[in-house]
């Protein structure tokens, strides 16, 4: 079952962010001990399971995770965030040394805090990763003007990454959101990562609806 929420929050700038969600909720036979609905599936953020879920495990462990995670309701999901710490971790290693990613190293949703150090420097991002829902600013100019053109703006912006300010966020059929993950949790950035993929091989739309491309058989 498809379920769409749209959620009003207050962020920690003290804007309202008016958050919509796409939960895909299916009936199965599968059970968590972290939830006790049937729920065998959800789609928030982009690759946040599969970046930052156990990816460098071995594959066994590693699909039960994802799987446990994926039963898991976005309210309990805070159970995964010293995962995603330990995992982002390793991504902050990949570029430049650890500790200077000014996105997973952060000490509070303030950038004037600076750059948090120490056993915990991720937590705080990976308490933002863990509420793994889609964020759409509906207060800037951007959504006004119909300047809504970067995936993460919204959570990015609030956290203190430069020039998303105007950009309401959200997420389109056309928006190359793995490559916006990947370079996020490397470099603190919404590019700088290439996931080495031009373009989709089908033509999606922002305007018809189901705006998907009709499914290949």
């Amino acid at each position: 079952m498809n379920e769409m929420r749209l959620i009003i929050r207050n962020n920690m700038k003290k804007i309202f962010i008016i958050s919509l969600v796409l939960v895909f909720t299916l009936t199965g036979c599968g059970g968590s001990s972290h939830n006790s609905e049937n729920q065998i599936d959800v789609m928030g953020r982009a690759a946040i399971n599969t970046a930052l879920i156990n990816t460098f495990a071995d594959d066994a462990s590693r699909n039960l995770s994802e799987n446990e995670y994926n039963r898991t309701n976005n309210s309990d999901r805070s159970y995964f965030k010293d995962i995603m710490a330990s995992q982002l971790a390793i991504y902050d290693s990949l570029a430049g040394e650890c500790g200077d990613n000014p996105l997973t190293n952060r000490a509070s949703a303030n950038p004037t805090d600076g750059l948090a150090v120490g056993e915990g420097r991720y937590d705080f991002i990976a308490s933002v990763f863990a509420d793994d829902q889609i964020y759409v600013n509906s207060l800037t100019t951007g959504s006004e003007g119909g300047q809504c053109s970067q995936y993460l703006a919204a959570e990015l912006g609030v956290v203190g990454i430069e020039g998303l300010g105007d950009d309401c966020g959200g997420r389109t059929p056309l928006y190359d959101v793995i490559q916006t993950t990947y370079s996020a949790v490397a470099v603190g950035s919404v590019t700088g990562v290439d996931d080495g993929i031009i373009s989709d091989n089908v033509s999606h739309s922002t305007t018809v609806f189901p705006f998907l491309a009709s499914p290949r058989t």
